[in-house]
C-alpha cells in the first residue's frame, strides 16, 4: 500500500507543478539546460585539446622510443598470436583476384633470366657429352648389324657353294654367343646326277 501512496504523491507533485508553472517557463529552462551541456561539451573538448598540447606532446617528445621497444618482449607477444586464425581468415582468392599477372610477366626479363640459365648449365659441353655417346651408340650399332650381315651372306654363299660351315660363326659383341643354324630349307634344286656320294 504504501508504494501505491508513494508512486501517487509523485504524479500528484508532477501534476501540481504543471498546473502551477506557466508552458513557456518550461521551455526556457529545457533551452537552458540544453545551452548548458553545449557549453559543457565545447569547455570540454578546448580543455582536452589544451591538456594534449600542453601535457601529452612535450611527453611523447622526451619519450625515448627505442628504450621502450626495447622493453618489450616480441617474442612473447608473438606467441599470444593465433596464426591459424588469421590465416583462416585471409581469403587467398580475393588476393589472387587483385594480382595483375600480365604486370608482373611483363616486367620479368626473360632474356637475361635464360642467359643466365645457359650459363650455368654449360649448354656446349652438354651438348659434346651426349653427341658423343649417341655418336658412340650408333656406330657400334651399326657395326653389330654389318656383323649379323657379313655372317647372313657368309651363310648364303655356303648355301650356294654347297659347303659345310667352318664351325661355329664367331661371337658378336654385345649379343652373346650366336644360336644353332637354322635347320636348311629348299634352297636351289640340286640336280640329281651332280647328288654328293
Amino acid at each position: 500500500m504504501k508504494e501505491h501512496t508513494g508512486g501517487c504523491a509523485v504524479a500528484w507533485g508532477r501534476a501540481a507543478v504543471r498546473w502551477a508553472v506557466p508552458a513557456g517557463v518550461v521551455q526556457v529552462a529545457g533551452a537552458v539546460g540544453e545551452l548548458t551541456r553545449a557549453t559543457a561539451r565545447t569547455t570540454l573538448r578546448t580543455t582536452a585539446q589544451v591538456v594534449v598540447r600542453t601535457v601529452v606532446l612535450p611527453v611523447l617528445e622526451q619519450l625515448d622510443l627505442d628504450a621502450v621497444v626495447a622493453r618489450v618482449d616480441l617474442d612473447a607477444a608473438v606467441a599470444r598470436v593465433d596464426l591459424d586464425a588469421a590465416a583462416d581468415r585471409v581469403d587467398v582468392r580475393r588476393i589472387a583476384d587483385r594480382v595483375d599477372i600480365d604486370a608482373i610477366v611483363a616486367r620479368i626479363d626473360l632474356v637475361t633470366i635464360t642467359e643466365q640459365v645457359l650459363r650455368e648449365i654449360d649448354l656446349s659441353r652438354v651438348v659434346r657429352e651426349t653427341s658423343g655417346g649417341m655418336a658412340e651408340e650408333s656406330v657400334n650399332a651399326v657395326r653389330v648389324q654389318a656383323m649379323h650381315a657379313d655372317r647372313l651372306v657368309n651363310r648364303a654363299a655356303d648355301r650356294l657353294l654347297r659347303r659345310r660351315g667352318n664351325g661355329t660363326p664367331p661371337e658378336l659383341p654385345g649379343l652373346g654367343p650366336p644360336g644353332p643354324d637354322p635347320p636348311p630349307g629348299p634352297g636351289p634344286p640340286v640336280p640329281k646326277d651332280d647328288a654328293p656320294p
